[in-house]
């Protein structure tokens, strides 16, 4: 039998995985539009990466100060979004988007 709290953390993880996907499709459609990822997109996905490495306590303990605010759901999917085109594409959780 599984605790309520193991219960809970499954069923919070399923719900972002499934927001940051809608997202991902958004942003990949958005680039596609556009004629695919630009200098600054690749930029931004650096940009963000950094900031989610900088702040790992925060994104898994809460707080944080203004200026070390860990990225929100969008702006993980749009600095993802680049990869798409990358070879191979990019895969999370089994889903695939390539272009």
């Amino acid at each position: 039998m599984t605790d309520p709290a193991t219960v809970a953390l499954l069923s919070r993880a399923a719900t972002l995985n499934a927001i940051l996907e809608v997202l991902l499709d958004i942003a990949i459609e958005q680039m596609a539009a556009r004629g695919g990822p630009t200098e600054a997109d690749y930029a931004y996905s650096h940009d963000v990466g950094m900031r989610l490495a900088g702040s790992g306590d925060a994104l898994q303990f809460g707080g944080g100060t203004a200026e070390r605010k860990p990225a929100g759901s969008g702006q993980v999917a749009k600095a993802l979004a680049p990869q798409a085109w990358a070879p191979g594409g990019l895969t999370i959780n089994g889903r695939e988007w390539r272009r």
